[in-house]
């Protein structure tokens, strides 16, 4: 993946290199993502241990400009299948209670000294949350924060 454009409103980008210099836009053929995401954050990480880079993205929520509105958006695991296209991976590999609350910020980092990837979620309205790996990509919360 050479650049990948988080958009707010609108949906996300993948824009590929195109082995000339330039960038091919590669969004509807790799990413199977809905067009209202509010993306305010994105990892990558080879999060099922197939040595290739998933991609989780933290959505966030907007109101429309006159406040009559306000539209959420889940956060999204996509997993790469190996020839740089993803799926979506949430429904069955994140926590099966996924607030609809804003997803401000995600990290990965090895919580539990298991060798695979972990997930630290801030949140801008609720409490933050720890997502721990299985080893396979999916993931539970854990109450490690209070």
């Amino acid at each position: 993946m050479d650049i990948l454009l988080l958009n707010w409103k609108s949906r996300d980008q993948l824009l590929l290199q195109s082995g000339t210099g330039g960038f091919v836009d590669a969004t509807i053929k790799n990413l199977p993502l809905s067009r209202h995401l509010n993306t305010t954050s994105a990892v990558t990480g080879d999060l099922d241990g197939d040595g290739d880079l998933d991609l989780l993205v933290g959505n966030g929520w907007w109101s429309s400009e006159d406040s009559t509105e306000v539209l959420w958006s889940n956060s999204k695991l996509l997993m790469n299948s190996g020839n740089g296209r993803f799926t979506d991976g949430s429904h069955t590999r994140l926590p099966g209670h996924l607030p609809r609350i804003g997803v401000s910020a995600v990290k990965l980092i090895d919580i539990d000294g298991d060798m695979d990837l972990d997930v630290v979620v801030g949140r801008s309205l609720a409490r933050n949350q720890i997502w721990i790996n299985d080893g396979g990509g999916a993931f539970h919360e854990t109450r490690l924060l209070k």
